[in-house]
């Protein structure tokens, strides 16, 4: 089994990091809320509290996993995707095609009609993908190197010819 961690821009952590603080506050603040109004009084306010309480352990839960614990793991039979709690797995043996798109760092994993696509870091892609072919002698690879950027107006002037040199 070989694991593969992710890692975030600065940017999406720091977003994390800050839904962190905010559930801090939320559940700082219903805790005072229910020392100062006197706590569960009645059927809803003990299920509005139990929320408060709920919510904000979840989310900031959520958050760190996500941040701390996101992986790519390739087994013997299959290929798992873990986004902290959330995790899906897939057969190798039904990956018919990847497509490695170089400069932007996308696998694109073709099973069938249906396809995925995943963020790969450079510094581990072709170990990832030649793993992935080792489990699976079936799978097309290709890479798309030759992908140019759209320019400034959403158009891709890459074929048109230019005729001044005609």
């Amino acid at each position: 089994m070989n694991t593969f961690q992710l890692k975030f821009k600065t940017s999406i952590n720091l977003l994390a990091y800050v839904g962190v603080l905010v559930s801090a506050v939320v559940f700082a603040s219903t805790v005072w809320r229910f020392i100062h109004f006197g706590g569960f009084n009645d059927f809803y306010s003990a299920l509005q509290y139990i929320i408060l309480f709920a919510l904000p352990i979840f989310a900031a839960a959520l958050l760190l996993s996500v941040v701390h614990f996101s992986k790519y793991t390739v087994t013997d039979t299959q290929f798992i995707t873990s986004f902290g709690f959330i995790k899906s797995k897939f057969a190798i043996a039904d990956m018919k095609k990847v497509v490695l798109d170089k400069p932007n760092c996308k696998l694109a994993v073709y099973m069938g009609e249906e396809f995925m696509v995943f963020l790969l870091n450079e510094k581990w892609q072709k170990e990832f993908i030649d793993l992935l072919l080792s489990k699976n002698k079936n799978i097309l690879y290709d890479e798309a190197e030759d992908m140019e950027p759209k320019q400034k107006d959403g158009e891709d002037h890459s074929d048109t010819k230019d005729k001044s040199k005609e």
